[in-house]
């Protein structure tokens, strides 16, 4: 029978068992025991500390705690023991050292903490001899901390641990070799370490540390285009073929991808939002390639394209990198070429790509992952788990890993790991001159690190991230969450799910991916029985994420004007955010459905494409004309198609298609992978056979021009983001309108030159008619704009100061005067 972990050695003279465990009498050790005093409920500062661990019982203990975590099994009872917070209690100075390579005279100096090892052995060689040579050993000293430290040894030189600990479980002495949690450099193939120094000129680029990087005012006037780094140039024959994937096709400046960043630039998009490029455990060193050409002569609603990825979906060269294995490194499936040092040349080509996007006019926001590893226990890649077992993850009652985040959960609510946390983000800050960072799964992580790390970081750099409330922490069960309501006020943002389901209707998880929008036709083309009351509802989260999801802010809802947080959205306040930096609006992103492909599972299939084309300009209106921030996902602006895939991450290069050239959307590749979308084929398999519903080459040019006039809107009327919370509530208002109409004001302010603004939005088939002030004009960037019936747009004469337009249908416009 496996032994379960249900005791928690909480502190050095404390342990907590449930009450529903037999009292034990002793702390059970190799060779001793040591009794325990029944103490009944936990002491009040513990308790506070671990709420989860309501109703636990403690005992006292006098025992050698450092000196027992380095022996064999501890028992309870039948019950093995947590150690986790045991370790941050012994060994409070650790957080304060530096971990690592370490430049010192004479070379570098690695510190490791691995307060359980019995010891610790550096293994070094030069990188050049890595596979060629014997490694030399050195033994680390163990210092009071429980780390150890090494001599120095040559700069550029690869390296890696030898521990020997005894087993927790088994009681057998172990010995296991492992790269560096704290690696900066890494081999070709991630399992040995590097001894850079960043700072060395070799490893910059020229003008490294001196080029400008964009300057925001604050999150809230952001708009990000997030894009992976593959996706941007595998398919862009503008750029050389050895480029291709690569952070150096970031570099060509006069490629197809490049002159389209830059278009979306000068409209108006002021940072790109790169999925992960940290060393990512899932895309081998030399991965395997897939025929597009054998992929082609498939039908488009067939099987086979999709069965040939998931034979080589492990070994192929595509994956989102939500998969960590090293924090601190850059990814090495992304350099442009094999030849050594492969340390360096991570080093330097990620540096390049930071500096052509900053010289593109784009800022860098990096999306990282620390609430999960790929792997854990004594796998290959469970770096941190081989170094310190059951500390980094988070466990459950009974010591298993917890999996709530569909991987390996991380503990960053323990010292040293919430540690480790922020040295990547400085690291990536100041060695890469990042602009920001987006958290995966941030409600997973205390709202008090991210705190700490936007103080480390400095107010110029950018953060926000997922904020969803699910899990084994789930509504502050362990901790404040750094989770929508447990930041709210700190103006580091969340996603914000509200205006993305108003606007597309339904939510990532049903099973039905049919169910209507306010901008997905559940009134201009309904296809299901969305009544006025359902329109409504939607409306108002869009109006509430309109005005920056704040709590207070007033929208329109049952013939009234009410208080956001008093909205209803699926049993949670709808209006969240204290601060204009609280959360980001959006309408697509790499996870679930594609906008495209939303709209074309919502709409009727007979809808006519200028009508889908109107509509994917008015859903990305919505998410970039608010209060609030805004992102796009890579390829919204040119009606990109995933084959109607919802989750895409291991789809392979087929079907995540990014194509700036117009040629192809993406649209009707084959049926998508079945590991994610099997149960949905009988709703894609019919769409994509359908040839009407891929969009011409013109067509997604027209769309990509009036999205770009999105953008330049933004830029035009600088009230669409007021910058403040104050400003907000006390400018912005809604009109009363019919529910097909959604209008917001933004009244004048004399004092800084700006006039009243009206952001429209007409979600109906037909003309509808408006009354604004008789001073009101279209913004020039849609008058000029691309479509045509903005351009020919005129209002009715004057009557007593207002004047009459005639809203085009499925439009969205603003009017300034």
């Amino acid at each position: 029978m496996p032994v379960t972990a249900r005791a928690l050695w909480l502190l050095p003279d404390l342990i907590a068992l449930p009450a529903d465990l037999p009292a034990p009498a002793n702390l059970e050790a190799p060779g001793a025991s040591y009794p325990l005093t029944p103490l009944g409920d936990l002491p009040a500062n513990v308790a506070a500390r671990h709420p989860h661990l309501a109703g636990y019982r403690a005992y006292a203990v006098s025992a050698p705690a450092a000196e027992l975590v380095r022996t064999g099994p501890l028992r309870v009872g039948d019950e093995a023991l947590q150690i986790g917070p045991l370790l941050d209690a012994l060994y409070p100075a650790a957080p304060t050292r530096s971990y690592g390579p370490v430049r010192e005279a004479g070379g570098m100096r690695v510190r490791l903490w691995a307060p359980t090892a019995r010891a610790v052995s550096l293994l070094t060689l030069p990188e050049a001899e890595l596979g060629r040579a014997k490694p030399r050993v050195q033994e680390m000293r163990r210092e009071a901390d429980g780390s150890y430290l090494s001599e120095p040894l040559p700069v550029g030189d690869a390296y890696r641990f030898r521990i020997v600990r005894q087993s927790h479980v088994s009681g057998e002495v172990e010995t296991v070799e492992v790269s560096d949690p704290y690696s900066v450099g890494l081999s070709a193939d991630s399992r040995w370490s590097v001894a850079l120094d960043l700072a060395d000129p070799a490893l910059a680029p020229a003008g490294w540390c001196t080029h400008p990087a964009p300057k925001l005012r604050d999150t809230s006037a952001m708009t990000a285009y997030e894009l992976h780094i593959r996706d941007f140039s595998r398919d862009d024959e503008s750029v050389p073929a050895a480029l291709r994937g690569s952070y150096l096709a970031f570099t060509e400046t006069g490629s197809n991808g490049m002159r389209h960043l830059r278009e979306l630039a000068e409209a108006g998009m002021n940072t790109v939002h790169l999925l992960p490029g940290y060393d990512i455990a899932s895309i081998p060193p030399t991965p395997l390639r897939v025929s597009s050409e054998a992929l082609a002569a498939h039908g488009p609603a067939s099987r086979a394209q999709q069965d040939a990825i998931a034979r080589v979906r492990d070994s192929d060269a595509f994956n989102w990198g939500y998969d960590p294995r090293h924090w601190a490194v850059p990814c090495g499936a992304y350099c442009a070429g094999d030849e050594p040092p492969a340390a360096a040349r991570r080093v330097r080509e990620t540096r390049e790509m930071v500096a052509a996007l900053h010289a593109a006019g784009l800022r860098v926001v990096c999306d990282v992952v620390f609430n999960h590893t790929f792997a854990a226990g004594n796998h290959p890649d469970a770096v941190l788990d081989r170094v310190l077992p059951g500390y980094y993850h988070r466990l459950d009652a009974d010591g298993n890993i917890e999996q709530s985040t569909c991987m390996n959960n991380t503990a960053t609510e323990r010292a040293m790991a919430a540690h480790l946390v922020r040295y990547a983000c400085r690291l990536w800050a100041d060695a890469y001159r990042v602009d920001g960072f987006r958290f995966d799964l941030m409600g997973h992580m205390p709202a008090a690190l991210l705190e700490q790390i936007v103080a480390d970081l400095g107010p110029e750099k950018t953060v926000y991230g997922e904020g969803w409330n699910f899990g084994e922490v789930a509504d502050g069960r362990q901790f404040v969450q750094a989770s929508q309501f447990g930041l709210a006020g700190s103006g580091i943002a969340t996603f914000s799910d509200r205006l993305r389901d108003g606007v597309r209707g339904g939510g990532p998880s049903d099973a039905d991916p049919t169910i209507q929008g306010y901008g997905s036709g559940a009134f201009s083309h309904p296809a299901r029985g969305t009544g006025e009351k359902d329109i409504a509802l939607l409306r108002a989260w869009i109006a509430a994420g309109l005005a920056g999801n704040l709590a207070d802010a007033r929208v329109p809802y049952g013939g009234k004007d009410v208080p956001a947080r008093e909205i209803d959205y699926n049993g949670q306040p709808c209006g969240y955010a204290r601060h204009i930096c609280d959360t980001v609006n959006y309408v697509d992103a790499h996870d679930n459905e594609t906008l495209w492909d939303a709209l074309t599972l919502k709409l009727p299939a007979e809808a006519e494409m200028a009508d889908r084309i109107r509509l994917n300009t008015l859903c990305l209106a919505l998410a970039t004309w608010g209060q609030a921030a805004s992102l796009w996902h890579a390829g919204a602006e040119l009606l990109r198609s995933k084959s109607l895939d919802r989750n895409s991450y291991d789809s392979g290069d087929w079907f995540n298609r990014y194509d700036v050239t117009w040629a192809d959307n993406g649209f009707a590749r084959g049926l998508p992978p079945a590991w994610d979308n099997e149960e949905r084929w009988r709703y894609m398999a019919p769409l994509l056979a359908r040839e009407e519903l891929r969009p011409t080459p013109e067509q997604v040019r027209h769309a990509r021009d009036c999205a770009l006039d999105v953008l330049r809107t933004l830029r035009e009327v600088p009230q669409l983001r007021l910058g403040s919370a104050e400003k907000v509530l006390a400018r912005v208002s809604f009109l009363q309108t019919p529910p097909e109409l959604l209008v917001m004001r933004i009244a004048a302010d004399s004092a800084r030159g700006e006039a009243d603004a009206y952001l429209t939005c007409n979600v109906s088939a037909r003309e509808t008619p408006l009354q604004l002030p008789a001073s009101a004009m279209l913004c020039s960037s849609l008058r000029g704009g691309a479509d045509p019936r903005y351009r020919e747009l005129r209002p009715a004469q004057p009557v007593s100061g207002v004047r009459e337009w005639r809203l085009p249908p499925l439009s969205a416009l603003v009017f300034v005067g």
